[in-house]
């Protein structure tokens, strides 16, 4: 009852203190590192908060990998809104974005983020009229834990362009026995050429990075985009390379591998060219999420989902006519053996 009862005075205080209820303040201002980019133009800020936190979510056990059936999804549309769940029983992941990231103004441009960080409680930001954010939830007792595993979630990472010229940052993830999704993005997305993406790392000994880039800057007209990360961790440290679940088109079946596997283990989407949608893992299967965030999201109806589509997780991006919309997705096996 106290976790309630802490957890709606804390909304109390939000509602009576900003008219964006539902729009709360940005990421805290990075102070692990901040440069300057060479070449870059004189006012750019360039800053990045690498991902070095840890979150023990819960320990041991194993779960049914048949009956992975312990999920929600919820977004800033539902009743409950921003709220979504504990941290110490569920993981939620970033499912969809939508709205307008036109505009270069950081307190009132696109913003959509799932965290737990803040509030020590999962929950969706996002800009009231602007912007809209949804998130999957899934209980950790799904994931099936190797013999002396451990299930970890990171405090996530950061990095930020602004700038009035092109421009990138990079955030530091954690290791490649770690799956690393993004959690979201704020600022200003026009173009395929300005995006958020993870490279997950290919072994257990290099680290997945957070890469922003933004180009639509000049010197008149300033520009902003920030990335945000979060690692999921399930298994005994530095054993094997995170398990995914990818397709196989030989056998025509979702199978479970890693980044380095043969198959399809990265979905990509786009409103442009291929395909505007992809079946992905089944439910009983994994969880899925971002891994590449782009396009000209404009507010005519620009969004990517990923949802349940009977027993399995679908992606799909739409968008208005001319506008294009890219984005993609990977899929964490609940079963880490």
């Amino acid at each position: 009852m106290s976790k309630w009862l802490g957890r709606n005075s804390m909304l109390l205080s939000s509602l009576m203190g900003s008219a964006l209820a539902f729009a709360p303040a940005c990421e805290p201002a990075a102070t692990d590192q901040a440069d300057q980019q060479p070449g870059s133009a004189a006012g750019e800020r360039v800053t990045s908060k690498p991902d070095i936190g840890v979150r023990l979510a819960a320990s041991g056990g194993s779960g049914d990998v048949d009956k992975a059936s312990d999920f929600f999804e919820l977004g800033s549309d539902s009743p409950d809104s921003p709220w979504l769940g504990d941290p110490a029983t569920h993981l939620c992941v970033w499912s969809g974005v939508g709205g307008d990231f036109n505009s270069d103004d950081e307190f009132a441009g696109g913003e959509s983020i799932v965290d737990w960080k803040d509030w020590d409680w999962w929950r969706v930001y996002y800009r009231a009229g602007v912007s809209t954010t949804r998130a999957i939830c899934t209980n950790w007792n799904n994931f099936v834990v190797p013999s002396g595993g451990v299930k970890w979630i990171s405090d996530g990472g950061w990095a930020e362009v602004y700038a009035n010229a092109d421009a990138s940052a990079q955030a530091t993830a954690w290791l490649g026995d770690a799956v690393t999704f993004l959690r979201g993005v704020k600022g200003e997305m026009q173009s395929n050429t300005e995006y958020v993406q993870i490279d997950q790392a290919t072994s257990i000994g290099t680290n997945s990075i957070l890469r922003v880039h933004s180009d639509e800057g000049d010197f008149f007209d300033f520009t902003f985009l920030d990335g945000y990360s979060q690692s999921v961790f399930v298994g005994v440290p530095q054993r094997n390379l995170a398990r995914l679940i990818g397709f196989n088109s030989t056998t025509g079946t979702f199978v479970r591998g890693t980044v380095a596997s043969t198959g399809t283990f990265e979905f990509p989407v786009s409103t442009v060219s291929g395909f505007s949608a992809y079946w992905l893992a089944g439910v009983n299967q994994g969880i899925c999420s971002f891994t590449r965030m782009a396009g000209n999201f404009d507010g005519g109806g620009e969004r990517v989902r990923i949802f349940q589509n009977g027993g399995q997780w679908f992606v799909q991006a739409s968008a208005a006519a001319g506008k294009g919309i890219y984005a993609k997705v990977r899929c964490m096996a609940y079963d880490q053996r």
